[in-house]
């Protein structure tokens, strides 16, 4: 009985592949940067699971045609305003808790209010803040959108190439292209610490994809190395999870919920992985597609409350889950 059972599965295993080839061929395509591609195994062993994040709803527009052009980053303020950085279409859009387009500012180009590649947003109960790391900056906006500064590099002293960044305690955490992280008074445009080297030892970071501050840790999706790395918010290194260890093959926004647990987007497995407040894999939600819960490319987390919010990069939308 056992062997016909295992005949059976690799009969379907080759089949699925063969009816799935020309969406595998595109993967693989689509994905020549030397990231490899990982295959989850077929069989799963039989035990219970817990409950997901449930999906409610997506946001990819408007009735004005206001539409989401590759976003890159999400974030919810204290009152569940959703901030997404349009990447595509070079702006901020904000939205209700329902997910009803508020308001929309920026375009493109390099001047004060304007973006070049938005890529990273972080928000507080009073500020906007955005990050470019082509041009190297980070934007400050009060929450109707108007413009307050820019940070970069001259007023750093130092390198600014934001690839994420968070607020917490009134301090920017700045996951930087150096394999840096800075830690920045917002306020006075400072520097206020750097710590971290490029490089693969613990401690070093390649492409930090992924950033947030919570109970004096600072957590860091090492995406160009495959692992989630911990620092104390003094720069100490803490310890590092390998991506094999946690079900996450290139890790990269990532944030924390009210009990603790960690939330990462596993951007070309097109998933987001759930580790538990001891750092321990919980589970995974999503599969690539277009469909309720499935993903395209997942770039980036953000968690308010009892909702997950994912910037589904390449189907254009905000996804959004019930916790």
């Amino acid at each position: 009985m056992l062997k016909h059972k295992i005949k059976f599965s690799t009969f379907i295993i080759c089949a699925s592949l063969i009816v799935a080839g020309s969406g595998v061929f595109f993967s693989y395509f689509y994905l020549l940067n030397k990231t490899p591609v990982v295959i989850d195994n077929v069989v799963e062993a039989a035990v219970a699971k817990p409950a997901g994040p449930k999906f409610l709803f997506n946001i990819d527009g408007n009735m004005t045609g206001s539409l989401l052009n590759n976003p890159l980053d999400v974030d919810v303020n204290g009152e569940g305003r959703i901030f997404v950085a349009d990447t595509g279409n070079n702006s901020v859009k904000i939205y209700d808790p329902n997910g009803t387009l508020l308001q929309e500012f920026g375009k493109f180009g390099r001047s004060e209010g304007e973006f070049d590649y938005p890529n990273t947003i972080t928000v507080d109960d009073k500020h906007i803040y955005v990050g470019e790391f082509k041009v190297g900056r980070i934007q400050i906006f009060d929450h109707q959108g108007n413009w307050i500064k820019a940070i970069n590099s001259s007023h750093l002293r130092t390198p600014l190439a934001p690839l994420s960044i968070d607020v917490h305690n009134s301090k920017l955490y700045v996951a930087n292209r150096t394999g840096e992280i800075l830690i920045v008074d917002p306020q006075q445009a400072s520097l206020i610490r750097k710590f971290g080297k490029p490089g693969i030892a613990p401690g070093f970071l390649s492409y930090p994809n992924g950033i947030f501050a919570r109970n004096k840790k600072i957590f860091v999706s090492d995406s160009g190395n495959k692992r989630l790395q911990v620092f104390s918010t003094e720069g100490k290194f803490i310890r590092e999870l390998r991506g094999s260890d946690i079900g996450v093959s290139y890790p990269r926004g990532i944030d924390m919920d009210s009990k603790g647990q960690i939330y990462i987007a596993d951007v070309f497995s097109n998933r987001i992985v759930i580790l538990d407040e001891e750092l321990n894999f919980l589970q995974k939600i999503g599969k690539r597609g277009l469909e309720e819960g499935e993903f395209n490319f997942p770039n980036s987390v953000s968690v308010f409350e009892n909702r997950l919010y994912v910037a589904d990069r390449e189907n254009n939308r905000i996804v959004v889950f019930k916790l």
